[in-house]
């Protein structure tokens, strides 16, 4: 914005509802510019008001897609003209991001809003906040470690049991696994609208014990609100916050065939559960792909099912969750070619797949499919996408990054 616009832009006596309007449909850089117009503009621009405003209006436009490359930690942004870029990590972030790469893929991210919450490793040491757009990150404070203790496992011996097959005993054994550190099985970042507030909720494993933490930014701290004993699941993978519920995919073993659920926790309540996948799916998953986004369809939970035998993508959406008439519902069904894999929604009727060595947006309406970009260092290592848009949050954060 030239020097010109803004002593024009002095001259006129607008109303905070028509600035509001204005500055809401700006980029980040030129709303950075506006503050210096004069006072008023200053402290509207600060305000969690106009921040809260100008993210829905920016969410709204749906124009850029967030892609993470996992083996050497950076970020891309695309655009809708195809125009894309890096985000690589703030060098003075920490160490630990600095000396990663190299086939490295356990680093923990989510992001909403135009904020990306990020950790190097699944110990999740270091937790930050951080804003591309404004270049400003937040180091989160250390949240609550439990003691790791041995376990305590019995179990038949096998040797025993061979030399009782005349009486048929079983002679168990102790077995004493020794502690080891916390591992965080499931990250979800999420914006909670009616408290006006961003919620990080850790779902980790310590000795075979679950805990769920909970972090605020509002407040800057960390809360335990669940220990729920033995651990369910292997690990969560591709969390999603939709209505102020954290879904995540839980595989139960460490395999690619693994059966799968969806566990959620609700922010409100401070409850977990399980939800089975659809009928078709919930006894008989394995040899398929579940990913769970935030549905095209409305503020509701959408799951992907791929089935790579037949190469058909599935979508369903749950609707009335956490009702008593709680129910899945069949949208779509889509025939794709077998070097087609789903990566998310985009907008409207269209999905981010991922194509040999390009990244397309299918439109599942007209049944048409458009390059976004193509780019060889992405491929393979590339595995989600993300809505993603600018976003004011953390303007008061002195880091930069």
């Amino acid at each position: 914005m030239s020097s010109e616009v803004m002593k024009a832009a002095e001259e006129f006596d607008f109303s905070e509802e028509l600035l509001i309007e204005i500055m809401k449909r700006l980029p980040i850089k030129y709303i950075l510019r506006c503050r210096s117009v004069q006072k008023s503009w200053y402290r509207l621009l600060r305000s969690p008001y106009f921040i809260s405003i100008h993210s829905r209006y920016q969410y709204s436009l749906n124009r850029y897609i967030l892609c993470h490359n996992r083996h050497y930690n950076y970020f891309f942004l695309c655009f809708d003209d195809k125009e894309h870029y890096r985000l690589r990590f703030p060098e003075e972030m920490d160490d630990g991001f600095r000396h990663m790469g190299g086939g490295n893929v356990e680093s923990v991210y989510d992001t909403c809003n135009g904020l990306i919450c990020l950790s190097y490793n699944r110990m999740l040491e270091k937790v930050f906040l951080w804003n591309p757009a404004l270049r400003v990150f937040n180091v989160l404070p250390d949240s609550p470690i439990p003691d790791p203790v041995p376990v305590r496992i019995i179990r038949p011996d096998s040797t025993s049991q061979k030399k009782n097959k005349k009486n048929k005993k079983i002679i168990p054994r102790d077995y004493l696994i020794p502690p080891h550190d916390p591992t965080t099985l499931g990250l979800a970042f999420g914006y909670l609208a009616k408290t006006n507030d961003y919620k990080i909720i850790k779902y980790e494993e310590c000795s075979f014990e679950v805990s769920v933490y909970v972090y605020t930014l509002s407040t800057d701290s960390w809360k335990t609100v669940k220990k729920l004993g033995r651990c369910p699941c292997y690990k969560l993978s591709n969390s999603v916050f939709v209505n102020g519920v954290a879904y995540w995919v839980a595989s139960m073993d460490n395999s690619r065939e693994s059966e799968k659920a969806i566990v959620c926790f609700d922010m409100e309540k401070d409850t977990i559960r399980e939800i089975l996948l659809p009928p078709p799916y919930s006894k008989n998953n394995v040899g398929s792909d579940v990913l769970v986004q935030k549905s095209n369809f409305g503020e509701l939970l959408s799951l992907f099912y791929f089935d790579r035998s037949t190469y058909i993508l599935h979508i369903w959406v749950l609707e009335n969750a956490g009702e008593p008439n709680e129910a899945w519902t069949k949208k779509k069904s889509l025939n794709f070619k077998p070097t087609w894999w789903p990566m998310g929604f985009r907008n409207n009727s269209e999905i981010v797949l991922k194509d040999c060595r390009k990244f397309l947006s299918y439109d599942y309406e007209k049944n048409e499919a458009g390059d976004i970009f193509y780019d060889d260092s992405m491929y393979p290592f590339c595995q989600d996408v993300n809505r993603f848009e600018e976003t004011l949050v953390l303007l008061d954060v002195n880091r930069q990054a």
